[in-house]
This record gives structure tokens, sequence and C-alpha cells, in this order.
């Protein structure tokens, strides 16, 4: 294709059809329209089949997001230097934005059923600390932490169990997010700390209203 600039604010836009030249005469007005139109057309991608934990693959121009289900249901937290080994965990989601130069830019993370999941488990207000909000809330705050890239999808196992092991404080704790009224976040792991997973759905998590989709919809895409 050729296009040729006019004078009188007119484009000359040559091309061939099937070894025809054919040329049309536009307002330079309604290509730079088009221009603007095709740069900011939002195109989705979904993936077909995902690797173990691998939930949704949402992808834009700018970005990826991606659901993972945390594989473990027990793991080595920490309370400012403070160890809790085997500490008992609900079944927890990532939900990761990567954007174009593969770097995680934001990190968010809830709670849903145990067992086989759906589009349309529950999902459960997160009752521990650095999410901010209230029972809906699941933007996780990471600090200082420096944004982690990856090369591979399966780097983000790594990078959910990163998150996972970053030493837990008081910051953004809200005791409204579960039923045991523990108004500190250290007095809720104490708690906690001898109990099952079972034991979160029949004494401690709150339905929130949301589904499993609408934490895979965060990035866009709507999987039915």
């Amino acid at each position: 294709m050729l296009l040729s600039l006019l004078d009188n604010n007119m484009c000359l836009v040559s091309y061939k059809d099937k070894d025809v030249c054919v040329e049309k005469y536009i307002s330079a007005d309604d290509f730079i329209m088009c221009v603007s139109n095709s740069l900011n057309k939002k195109t989705e991608i979904s993936t077909g089949f995902c690797p173990p934990g691998f939930i949704s693959i949402s992808i834009t121009e700018s970005q990826k997001y991606i659901v993972y289900q945390y594989p473990k249901l027990k793991e080595n937290i920490s309370y400012n230097g403070a160890e809790f080994k085997d500490f008992p965990l609900p079944a927890i989601v990532f939900g990761f934005f990567v954007n174009a130069l593969n770097y995680v830019s934001d990190v968010h993370i809830g709670v849903t059923e145990l067992g086989a999941l759906s589009p349309k488990s529950k999902m459960y207000a997160y009752p521990f600390a650095n999410v901010s909000g209230g029972n809906t809330s699941s933007q996780l705050c990471v600090g200082n932490s420096r944004p982690m890239k990856i090369e591979r999808l399966t780097d983000l196992t790594y990078v959910a169990e990163h998150y996972m092991l970053l030493d837990n404080n008081e910051d953004y704790y809200n005791y409204t997010r579960s039923r045991l009224n523990c108004h500190t976040h250290i007095s809720l792991l104490n708690h906690l700390s001898n109990k099952t997973s079972k034991y979160y759905y029949k004494k401690v998590l709150i339905e929130n209203g949301l589904t499993l989709q609408d934490f895979i919809n965060k990035g866009g895409i709507d999987c039915g």
C-alpha cells in the first residue's frame, strides 16, 4: 500500500487488489481516525489448555492476566520474623497482571472453595493482612518488593510462593473479613495455627457474593 499526502487535506491511498491497481481518496482527518481506532482497538485472546494449576489466561495488546490456583493447603509462613510451620490455608487463587515487558505489575489474591473448581465456585473475603478494603477486595499490597519478571508461564508458580512467604504484619488487616472477631492479625494467626483447612469453611470465612468467574473477569474475559 502506498499513501500520498496531498495539499488539499486529502490522502491518496494506492494498493493492489488481485493484480488490479486501486486508488482511493480520503480526507486526512478520516485517515487519522482510522489509524487511531486501529491502535486503540482492544483485542483479546483466550488460551486453551493450561499447565496444572493455571485456571485462566487473558491476553490483550498491553498485558496478560493469569489466574493461578495455589497448590498447597499448608505453608511455612512468618509474622514479624516468627515462623508458623505448616500453617493451614484455605483454597487460595492468585490473579497476576503481567505487562508487555513480562513484569508482574499487579497481584490479586482470593479465597475460593475447596476441591474441584468451576466458574461458579464461591469466593470468600480474604481474612488475612496485606489486602486493603472490604469483603470483595483482592488487590495484594506487596510493599517495597521489586517487580518480578517472568520468562515463561510456569515462573508464576515461584512468584506465587514468593508472595505467600512474605513476612506478615498488621498492614491492611481488617477483622471484619472473618467471623472470628480477631482484632489483630497475630491473634488470627495464633487461633488458626493448629486448625485445618476445613475449619476455615466452618468457622472463619465469609462469602462475599462473588464467584471464581468474577475473579477471572478482572482480566476482561468471560469464559462462560
